[in-house]
């Protein structure tokens, strides 16, 4: 598992098996009850005096066989399938034989299952209408249409208010679109329902970072960590959350004195994934902030050798730099080697400044 899922990202909701769930849901008695039916069917299916009764019996045992690993029975397809099977089973036993009293108990508990059943069934529509409004919902957040998104969400939840990922996606589009009051209401179903949900306690940070309420901020990153330990995106908005914090409370001066707080986040994100382009940057810009140049030169170029997409905005800032630094014949030869990437007016900006510099391109 921690090889395949090194950061903890997985969260298992049920128990992947149809008689772990029935055990945990309907406890000792109902799965035992459960595995009488089961039994029950099979014996029927070879007692049966048509070959078909076997077919029926064979398929009633694969189906429970994939329920070693699935939760099948969940849904509504699967159940419709198991019961048609069952009274296929029943129709096809013989009544003359030591059977017939097994039989008797057998339809009782057919005629429990079945009343047990039409209230699963009515739950498993309900499920899988909620299902078809999350997906549409996700369709119309791809394109962002996040308004639209949200009608199909509050539709989804309102058929199945336990759909998890129905609130976590509602709760996503409701942040994207600030409406914090309602998102943290999400939020607090989530943290209710599901407290280790990968991602919802960054979110959460974000929006009370994003109204200035940083103790909360700070609070939920902590839980963050102690969830994902091993993911560096979390320091990315933490080392902003941080930030924000110090300027509101004492502008640049104030950052400048507790620059130490900010940058022991994003290095710690560094020991995690050296790699990350946005780690890279927000400590490039911390230290064009704190006069440091030749720093934040290097988190920069750091950034845009990493960047696949050769980040456009980094090399802007690259430029600028060798500029400010002296550094006139690296910024020529960048911007000679990009020029097509670059905007004109970037690149009229760039030629203006070295030209003052004393610096002539004839590109």
């Amino acid at each position: 598992f921690l090889i395949a899922y090194p950061s903890g990202e997985l969260l298992v909701m049920h128990a992947h098996s149809e008689f772990f769930e029935t055990s945990f849901e309907m406890g000792a008695i109902g799965l035992t009850a459960f595995l009488f039916f089961l039994g029950f069917l099979i014996k029927c299916s070879f007692k049966s005096k048509y070959k078909t009764g076997f077919y029926f019996g064979a398929g009633i045992l694969m189906l429970m066989i994939t329920n070693l690993f699935g939760v099948n029975l969940r849904y509504f397809p699967s159940q419709f399938l198991f019961y048609t099977l069952a009274g296929l089973i029943a129709g096809t036993v013989p009544l003359k034989n030591k059977l017939k009293s097994d039989l008797k108990w057998g339809i009782i508990l057919f005629l429990i299952f079945i009343l047990i059943g039409f209230f699963g069934i009515s739950k498993s529509i309900r499920n899988y209408l909620s299902d078809r409004y999350l997906w549409k919902a996700n369709q119309l957040q791809y394109y962002n249409r996040s308004s639209e998104a949200l009608e199909f969400y509050n539709k989804s939840v309102s058929l199945n208010k336990y759909n998890h990922f129905t609130v976590y996606n509602r709760f996503r589009t409701l942040t994207q679109i600030h409406n914090y009051n309602e998102a943290l209401a999400d939020f607090e179903m989530l943290n209710l329902e599901f407290p280790f949900y990968r991602d919802i306690h960054i979110q959460a940070a974000k929006i009370y970072t994003d109204i200035s309420k940083f103790e909360s901020a700070e609070e939920e990153f902590i839980k963050e960590e102690s969830i994902s330990r091993l993911s560096s995106d979390l320091y990315v908005e933490w080392g902003y959350s941080r930030f924000k914090n110090c300027f509101e409370q004492g502008g640049i001066a104030n950052v400048k004195k507790r620059r130490d707080e900010i940058i022991e986040i994003y290095e710690k994100g560094l020991e995690i994934n050296p790699g990350n382009v946005l780690l890279l940057d927000n400590l490039g810009n911390l230290y064009v902030l704190l006069g440091i140049k030749t720093e934040a030169l290097r988190y920069f170029e750091r950034a845009f050798q990493i960047s696949q997409e050769q980040e456009m905005k980094i090399l802007v800032k690259i430029i600028d730099l060798r500029i400010q630094t002296a550094g006139y014949k690296d910024a020529v030869r960048l911007l000679e080697r990009y020029k097509e990437d670059i905007t004109p007016e970037e690149l009229e900006r760039f030629r203006t400044a070295l030209k003052s510099k004393g610096v002539n391109i004839e590109f």
